[in-house]
């Protein structure tokens, strides 16, 4: 009888203790996951593939401004120029670039 009471202790103890680990598993990918994922995207930021591609879109942003007939599509395009660039550092960038947005 008493190896029956142990065998249904464990039978539902099992579960609960998998349930209770996967719980705690949350909580800790909802707290370090976040720190985890900051740091990924601080290093994606400071890579050369990064600093260039994000150069070289706002590049074409500025030649798009001057391409652009209507106040209407360069006030759109000058918005998103401004959303690139502050996501950048502004230092950075090369001085025909710095020139296009000052202008």
């Amino acid at each position: 009888m008493k190896s029956i009471l142990v065998f249904l202790a464990v039978l539902v103890a099992l579960p609960s203790m998998y349930f209770g680990l996967g719980y705690l598993g949350l909580f800790g990918i909802n707290f370090w996951g976040v720190k985890y994922q900051d740091a990924r995207t601080n290093v994606f930021q400071e890579t050369k593939a990064y600093r260039h591609g994000t150069i070289r879109d706002i590049e074409n942003l500025c030649i798009e401004i001057e391409k652009a007939e209507t106040t209407t599509h360069k006030n759109a395009l000058r918005a998103t120029l401004n959303h690139r660039i502050a996501a950048f550092d502004y230092n950075l960038l090369p001085s025909h670039v710095k020139k296009c947005i000052e202008s």
